[in-house]
Formats: structure tokens, C-alpha cells, sequence
């Protein structure tokens, strides 16, 4: 029970009394977008990309259009300062990920095909990238193969997470996990039926995904995924390969707080954990909900308790803070904070 004397969420402790649920604006200014570096308001961000953190930094790949590449910007956790650290090649920024070590991977479409870039962020800006995944354009559904760089191809890529010395990746296209070896180039398929676009929980090849897009590990052995389209998050286990929903259920969409199967998710986007729980946003329904590793109890730490269509803006507490367009979501453990990109106000808000 937490400290407010209730297991209630987004009232001002959530239910491993790790957040109060405190929504402020970190970076960017609402309703103004851009690509300008600087310090807290002072800084423009263009509203779509994703998010990764390392000890020190909050990554941003920020997504282009078909005139503006795509950019890795760097953002100073301790005080708000963006700086665009690199271009990107093509205009989308579909993933992005960190070893904490200093080395970046960002996913997405550079205009060749689905490619993942490898940035190394420990020298000085500005950081050039080395394409590490992706071969061929992929443009037919027979198109997909494990193997090394120059052999294997993607239906597509999203999210991206680094766990056990592998960076695993959500194929949405085919609807399979795979991971990629930094060091051998190589990609394999983990999970999931290339094509085979459903729901099924099951071993490895057995299971199917229908729509993932993004992916975070808990750091002790599961992976957790959200299916967007399947309105459900998904669990697999890293050794077996076992797949399993964690909660929701497949082809029911809404917006219902409870425990597994008898919540309601909505089309869920990014998602990250903090060791206890995972954190996921609601694109369509402006809030950023939460799920507990060990009860699977979903509840909304963020945004309106029966979520909503119409997004907006508003700092506050728990169930009082108002989102549009929520997309990423990353949490850093030295602050005990989560970010997310509020793409839809062309900023990134701080849960604490």
C-alpha cells in the first residue's frame, strides 16, 4: 500500500510508491515546433521520435519529413540543455536504444530500406553513424532472411532495447522479435512467424505477433512488447523464448483499469520499466499507463483515468495532467523520472 494510505494510481503515489505522478514540461515550448537546440523552453523539438536514457543524457531520434532528415539530439538530464549530435540518414526515426556504455542505435527507413545505425557518443559532436543492420529494400512480404550484414533483410523496424549483450528488435512489418549481434553483424529471428500476422502466445517460432512496435526489458530475464494494433502487452522470456500476454486482450480495445486479461488497452506506443513495473503510452488516448510486473495490474499513472480523444496540455498530478499525442516514453533510474515525448505539443514532459 502506498504512503497515501491506498493502491489507487495517478491520485499522487502510484502502486510501488516509486512516482507521485508529478507531470512538468521538461524541453520545448507546447504548440511551438522546430528543431532548435537549447535549454529547456528555449529548445524546439519537431514532436515525433523516440527516446532512450543512459546515466547522464536523454537520446531523442527525432523523425524528419520528405524535405528534413531525421537527428540524434542529446539532452542534458541535469539541466534541460538539447544539442542535435548527429543527422540521420532518411527522414524517419522509428527506434532507438542505448548500452549505457556509449554507443547508440537508432532505427528506421534511410531511404534504402529498414536499416539500424550505430552512433559512437563518446568523443565530441558531431557523431557520425555506421549502418550495422538492414540490406536490400525489402518490398514484398517474401522478403525477409536471419543471417549477416549483406544477408539478412527486414519486413520493417521499430522499437529497439539493449539486454544480454544483444539489441533486440520489433520487426512490425512481419510481426517477429529478432536480435542482432553488434559485434558479428548477424540478425536472428527470436519469436514470432515471418508474415504470419496474428495473436498467439506460444515458444519461439510458435508464437505470432500481430502489429508489435515497441519493446523494453525488465533486466532480470523478459522481455515486455506492445502490440498496437492487438491492443494487448506481450511478455517473452529471453531464455525459453516463451511468449505470453501480460495483459489485455487481443482485438479488445479500450480503456479499463484492472488486473491481465480484465484491462483494456488502447493501441499502445512506447514503452520502458523501472524494475517493477512498466510504463506504456497511449497515443490515441493521451496517457501513460502502468503495469506491475508482479501482480500484472494495469492503471493510469498520467492523464485522465478514462483516458480521452482530445488531447491538450496541462501540468499536474496523477489523473490532472493532460497529454495530446503521447508516443515514447524512457525511464532513467538516477532521477527516478520518466520521459515522454508529447508529440502532439512538441515537447517532452518529466514524470517524477
Amino acid at each position: 500500500m502506498c504512503d497515501d494510505g491506498n493502491t489507487t494510481n495517478g491520485d499522487g503515489c502510484n502502486p510501488t510508491c516509486n512516482l507521485t505522478g508529478t507531470v512538468t514540461t521538461f524541453v520545448g515550448m507546447p504548440g511551438v515546433g522546430g528543431r532548435v537546440d537549447g535549454a529547456g523552453a528555449a529548445a524546439r523539438l519537431r514532436g515525433a521520435g523516440t527516446v532512450a536514457t543512459d546515466a547522464t543524457h536523454l537520446w531523442l531520434a527525432e523523425s524528419g519529413d520528405r524535405s528534413t532528415p531525421g537527428a540524434l539530439r542529446r539532452i542534458e538530464i541535469a539541466t534541460g540543455d538539447v544539442v542535435t549530435v548527429a543527422t540521420l540518414a532518411g527522414p524517419a526515426a522509428e527506434g532507438i536504444a542505448t548500452d549505457g556504455a556509449g554507443r547508440v542505435w537508432v532505427a528506421g527507413n534511410d531511404g534504402v530500406g529498414p536499416a539500424i545505425y550505430e552512433f559512437d557518443t563518446t568523443g565530441a559532436p558531431p557523431f557520425a553513424g555506421t549502418r550495422v543492420a538492414g540490406s536490400a529494400p525489402c518490398g514484398n512480404r517474401g522478403c525477409y532472411a536471419d543471417g549477416a550484414l549483406g544477408a539478412h533483410t527486414f519486413g520493417g523496424v521499430r522499437g529497439l532495447t539493449w539486454y544480454r549483450g544483444s539489441l533486440w528488435i520489433v520487426d512490425p512489418a512481419a510481426g517477429t522479435i529478432r536480435t542482432l549481434d553488434p559485434a558479428a553483424g548477424t540478425v536472428l529471428t527470436v519469436a514470432g512467424g515471418p508474415f504470419q500476422n496474428m495473436i498467439v502466445d506460444g515458444a519461439g517460432s510458435a508464437a505470432r505477433f500481430e502489429s508489435p512496435r515497441y519493446i523494453v526489458s525488465d533486466n532480470s530475464g523478459t522481455l515486455y512488447i506492445s502490440e498496437t494494433n492487438g491492443n494487448v502487452i506481450r511478455a517473452l522470456n529471453a531464455t525459453t523464448t516463451a511468449v505470453t500476454t501480460f495483459a489485455g486482450v487481443a482485438g479488445m480495445a479500450g480503456h479499463v483499469d484492472g488486473v491481465g486479461a480484465a484491462a483494456r488497452i488502447h493501441r499502445p506506443r512506447g514503452i520502458t520499466a523501472d524494475g517493477a513495473s512498466l510504463y506504456f503510452v497511449e497515443f490515441n488516448r493521451h496517457t501513460v499507463r502502468q503495469g506491475v510486473f508482479s501482480t500484472a495490474e494495469i492503471s493510469t499513472l498520467a492523464g485522465p483515468a478514462a483516458g480521452t480523444m482530445t488531447g491538450s496540455h496541462m501540468d499536474g498530478v496523477g489523473n490532472a495532467a493532460q497529454f495530446n499525442l503521447p508516443f515514447s516514453v524512457a525511464y532513467h533510474f538516477p532521477s527516478r523520472s520518466l520521459f515522454v515525448v508529447d508529440g502532439g505539443n512538441n515537447v517532452i514532459r518529466r514524470i517524477q
